[in-house]
């Protein structure tokens, strides 16, 4: 992933289900295969980081005047920017319906809804993304071992992978990686997934 388009990239890297820990990992071996560069190729760490993908939400989002959201509701692995908008969405929600009750013009059982609004359709988004994000990963185990020649042929298993027309690769000789990361998944059923309880739930990235 480029962090700035030039020479500072982010690079993340998981074991495969039933590996245990991080330790086995090759990390200099990992960054030039993901790179793709040989061992001329000089490049900087800039941080190194170890994670466990999880999938956490609250059983509930209030009690009496407390009421929590973003993070403090849900977590789940990093994926196209979800959880962010879940907890944009989650204030979004709380901030008019406590402005209604503090201004008068709502009654204070409006903030009920906040929960019952929010709760079941983060933890129906939790379970969707961890899963997309698990198929991410294990799409390793579906690539060509021909995508590593230096031909045609590779060229044209990597423009199929990528949807791409054509177009000549990009090379460079140095670069800065700021950060690597290596995580390890947990897939979760989709078999519990929760249907909204009424009308006025939304999936976060479309409010």
């Amino acid at each position: 992933m480029a962090v700035d388009g030039q020479e500072t990239w982010n690079i993340q890297n998981y074991s495969y289900p039933g590996e245990t820990g991080l330790d086995h990992l090759d990390r200099d071996w990992v960054i030039r295969s993901i790179l793709g560069v040989g061992p001329d190729f000089d490049y900087e760490v800039l941080s190194c980081e170890n994670w466990i993908a999880r999938r956490l939400v609250a059983s509930k989002f209030r009690d009496r005047r407390v009421f929590i959201c973003g993070d403090a509701a849900h977590v789940w692995m990093p994926l196209g920017g979800f959880g962010m908008s879940a907890g944009i969405a989650d204030a979004a929600n709380l901030a008019w319906k406590l402005a209604g009750v503090l201004h008068g013009w709502a009654r204070p059982q409006i903030l009920d809804a906040y929960e019952a609004e929010r709760q079941p359709i983060t933890n129906q988004a939790s379970r969707i993304i961890s899963d997309i994000g698990y198929q991410i990963m294990m799409q390793r185990n579906e690539l060509s071992t021909e995508v590593e020649r230096l031909d045609a042929v590779g060229q044209a298993v990597v423009h199929r992978m990528s949807g791409s027309k054509g177009g000549a690769p990009s090379t460079t000789r140095s670069g800065r990686i700021i950060r690597y990361c290596a995580s390890t998944p947990r897939r979760t059923s989709t078999a519990s997934w929760q249907r909204p309880r009424n009308a006025a739930c939304r999936l976060p990235f479309s409010t």
